[in-house]
C-alpha cells in the first residue's frame, strides 16, 4: 500500500541470502555478522542474531554442501557452519593467501552453474575440498586474464556470463558447443563509469540485464541486434595555408568530401603553415569517435589517439607532404584514412638561380682566399727568415753565457764540496767529543762512588789507597773543559746554537741547554738519560719544565721546535 515497513531493528544489512535446503529461512549479512529471517505468513520476520561470526559479510554464497562461504575485503574468505537450529556457527574456516590465493585482498565469491567461483586481486579460483585449498578455474581463468581483477561475476539463464575486471564491463558468451568467447568492445562505452567500490550486474532475464553505475542504470539487451564493427570513413574537412607574410591571408581547400586522395597541391613557402580540420560520419549517444594522424615527411608515425578534430603544423621545410587522418569508435572498429598531399615550394634564396649566383659568388671569394693566402704566405717566409737569422745571433751570444756561467758554477762546486768535508769533519769531531763526555761523566761516577767507599773504610791503608785513585781521577777529569770543547764544536756545526737559544732564553739553566742540544742531535730519551747521568723518567720531567719555560704551546712538537731555532 505504498509503504515501507520495517522488519527488524537491525541496521547495515549488505545482502539477503535464501538457505538452498530451508526455503523459509534466509540469512542477511550485515556489517558485524549474520541475521536469520523466516517467512511467515507471506512476510518476512526477525527471528535472532546468529552468533559465532561477526565479521562483515557483504559478499556471501552457499555451496552444495550448505556451507555459508562470506568473503571480506582485506582478510579473505571464511566457510561458516550452521548448526541445526540455525541460530550459531559452529564452524569458522579462514582462509588466504596461504591456501591458494595470490593475496588476501579483493576476494569474492560468485555462484557460477551451481558452483561457487572466487574471484581475487588477480586470478578466477575454485575450492579443491581434498586439498583444502583453491585453484585457479583453468577456463574462467583463461577468458578473463590471469592477471585481471574481477569484481562482479553473474551467470543468466542461458549460460553467458556477465562480468567486470579492472573498471571494464564484458560478456562471456556461452554456445550449445560449449565454446566461449568474450565480447568487451561493446561495452567499452561504459569504461570509467562504475561505482569505485559498489559494483552491481543484476539479470532479470535473458533479454534485461541492468548494471549500476554512477550516474544510475545501463539496461542491456542481449538479443537486441547491432552491427558494432559498421565501416565507416574519416573526413578532412577544411584545409587552410596560413601565410606569414600576412597573417590574415589564409588559403582555404575544401577536399573532396568521399576521403580520396585530393591531389598534389603546390603551396607557395610563404604559406607553409597549414591546418587541417577533420571529422567522421559516426554518432553515438554516449561517446565520441577519437582520431589518430601523421604528416608523412615529417611525423615519424601515427600519433596517439586523442578527441582533437584538428591539428596544425608550422614552419614546414619545402617539399611533399600528405596528411592521413583515421577514426576510431568505442566499439574499436577502426576508418578508412583519406590522404590529403601538398607540395610546399622552395623560397627565392633556395631556388636553382640563387644556387647557380651562390657558387659563382663563393668561387669568387675562394679565388680571392687563395690569392690573400699567397701573398700573405710571402711575407711571412721573409719574416721568417729573419727571425731564424736573430735567433741564431741570439743563440750564440747564449752559448758564450753559458759557457762564462759554467766556470762560475764550476767553482761554486768546488767551494761546496770543500765547506761539505769542513762540515764533515766538525761532525765527527762533535760526535767524538760527546763521546769524551759520556766518557767523563761515567768516570766523575766511579769517584764519587770511590768517594763513599773511603769514608766508610774501617783500615786507614785502605782510605789511603783510594784517595790516592781520587786524585789521579782528579788530574785526568775535565769535564767541563770537554763540555766547552763540545759546545764550540757543535756551535760551528750548527750555527751558533747554544748561543741563539741562549739569547732567546735567558733563564735557560746548563742542564736544559745540554738537554736542548741533544734534542737537535735528534738522541732517543734513553741515550739522553745517559749522557745527562739521570733516569727516563728525569729525561721526560726536564723536558716538561723547558717547555713549560720556553713558553711551548702543547700542540706544538717540542724537537720540531729545537730543530726549527
Amino acid at each position: 500500500e505504498n509503504k515501507c515497513i520495517p522488519i527488524s531493528p537491525k541496521q547495515g544489512v549488505w545482502k539477503f541470502l535464501r538457505l538452498q535446503d530451508q526455503p523459509l529461512y534466509l540469512i542477511a549479512g550485515t556489517y558485524s555478522g549474520l541475521l536469520l529471517y523466516k517467512l511467515v505468513n507471506g512476510k518476512w520476520v526477525f527471528q535472532r542474531p546468529i552468533y559465532g561470526f561477526n565479521e562483515s559479510s557483504r559478499v556471501m554464497e552457499q555451496d552444495g554442501e550448505g556451507y555459508v562461504w562470506v568473503t571480506h575485503g582485506y582478510k579473505g574468505a571464511f566457510r561458516l557452519a550452521l548448526n541445526p537450529r540455525l541460530d550459531s556457527i559452529i564452524e569458522v574456516r579462514h582462509y588466504d593467501h596461504r591456501q591458494g590465493f595470490p593475496t588476501k585482498d579483493l576476494i569474492n565469491v560468485h555462484k557460477i552453474d551451481n558452483r561457487l567461483v572466487f574471484t581475487a586481486e588477480t586470478g578466477v579460483f575454485t575450492y579443491d575440498p581434498l586439498s583444502d585449498s583453491f585453484k585457479r578455474a583453468r577456463v574462467l581463468d583463461d577468458i578473463m586474464g590471469g592477471d585481471n581483477h574481477v569484481s562482479e561475476l553473474e551467470q543468466d539463464e542461458l549460460g553467458n556470463i556477465y562480468f567486470i575486471s579492472d573498471d571494464q564491463l564484458g560478456m562471456v558468451r556461452r554456445y550449445v558447443q560449449g565454446e566461449y568467447i568474450v565480447d568487451r568492445n561493446k561495452f567499452n562505452k561504459f569504461y570509467g563509469m562504475f561505482n569505485d567500490d559498489l559494483r552491481r550486474i543484476n539479470i532479470l532475464d535473458h533479454e534485461n540485464v541492468i548494471i549500476g553505475v554512477k550516474e544510475g542504470f545501463i539496461h542491456y539487451n542481449p538479443n537486441t541486434i547491432k552491427d558494432y564493427n559498421h565501416a565507416f570513413s574519416a573526413l578532412i574537412r577544411k584545409v587552410e595555408f596560413i601565410s606569414h607574410r600576412n597573417s590574415d591571408k589564409i588559403i582555404e581547400l575544401f577536399p573532396d568530401r568521399s576521403g580520396e586522395d585530393a591531389g598534389n597541391i603546390a603551396v607557395p613557402f610563404h604559406s607553409n603553415s597549414v591546418r587541417f580540420r577533420f571529422a567522421a560520419p559516426y554518432y553515438d549517444p554516449i561517446t565520441k569517435p577519437v582520431f589518430q594522424y601523421k604528416l608523412e615527411n615529417f611525423d615519424p608515425g601515427w600519433t596517439d589517439w586523442s578527441e582533437k578534430t584538428e591539428k596544425e603544423y608550422t614552419s614546414l621545410n619545402e617539399g611533399t607532404y600528405t596528411f592521413m587522418v583515421r577514426a576510431k569508435n568505442f566499439y574499436g572498429t577502426v576508418s578508412e584514412s583519406p590522404v590529403f598531399t601538398f607540395t610546399i615550394t622552395s623560397p627565392w634564396y633556395r631556388s636553382n638561380i640563387a644556387y647557380l649566383i651562390y657558387a659563382l659568388g663563393i668561387g669568387t671569394l675562394l679565388i680571392g682566399i687563395f690569392q690573400y693566402i699567397d701573398i700573405r704566405h710571402r711575407k711571412e717566409t721573409t719574416k721568417i727568415k729573419q727571425e731564424k737569422h736573430e735567433e741564431l745571433k741570439n743563440k750564440e751570444q747564449h752559448i758564450e753565457k753559458i759557457s762564462k756561467q759554467s766556470s762560475e758554477e764550476i767553482a761554486k762546486l768546488r767551494n761546496e764540496k770543500l765547506k761539505a768535508e769542513i762540515d764533515h769533519k766538525n761532525r765527527e769531531l762533535a760526535t767524538a767529543t760527546i763521546h769524551m763526555v759520556n766518557k767523563n761523566e761515567f768516570i766523575a761516577g766511579i769517584k764519587q762512588h770511590l768517594n763513599q767507599i773511603a769514608k766508610t773504610a774501617q783500615l786507614p791503608s785502605t782510605r789511603k789507597s783510594l784517595s790516592k785513585i781520587v786524585k789521579e781521577i782528579d788530574k785526568n777529569i775535565r769535564t767541563d773543559k770537554d763540555w766547552e770543547q763540545f759546545e764550540y764544536h757543535f756551535d760551528k756545526v750548527h750555527g751558533d746554537f747554544t748561543r741563539r737559544i741562549k739569547a732567546q732564553f735567558p733563564a735557560i739553566t746548563p742542564q736544559e741547554l745540554k738537554l736542548c742540544c741533544y734534542l737537535r742531535l735528534n738522541l732517543s730519551t734513553k741515550e739522553i738519560a745517559n749522557l745527562l747521568n739521570i733516569s727516563v723518567r728525569g729525561v721526560e720531567i726536564s723536558r716538561y719544565r723547558l717547555r713549560k719555560k720556553i713558553n711551548l704551546d702543547t700542540n706544538v712538537n717540542l724537537v720540531d721546535y729545537i730543530l726549527g731555532i
